[in-house]
């Protein structure tokens, strides 16, 4: 693989990892604090649309998402966290 501005395939690697894994789990906690109710209305809304019934299985999508990043891509980002770490360590 060619390099990339002075970065190794193995460094654009990890700092693609550790962007899109960082992103999942900000993404993840936006819909925690919400109920689930992140994306689906503009700010404005989301607080007279907390609450409304009508929105539970939109509330359930949301926190099922939330739970199933929070299970699988903490492991992900602090492997690419610390594997970041030592590349930079290494120079």
């Amino acid at each position: 693989m060619e390099q990339l501005a002075g970065l190794t395939g193995f460094e654009i690697f990890l700092y693609i990892g550790l962007t899109v894994s960082f992103l999942l789990l900000f993404l993840a906690a936006c819909f925690k604090i919400t109920g689930g109710l992140f994306l689906a209305r503009p700010p404005q809304r989301f607080q007279q649309d907390r609450q409304l019934p009508k929105y539970q299985k939109e509330r359930r999508a949301g926190i099922a998402f939330s739970r199933l990043i929070f299970k699988y891509i903490p492991p992900f980002f602090i492997g690419f966290l610390l594997l970041t770490i030592w590349q930079l360590w290494l120079h």
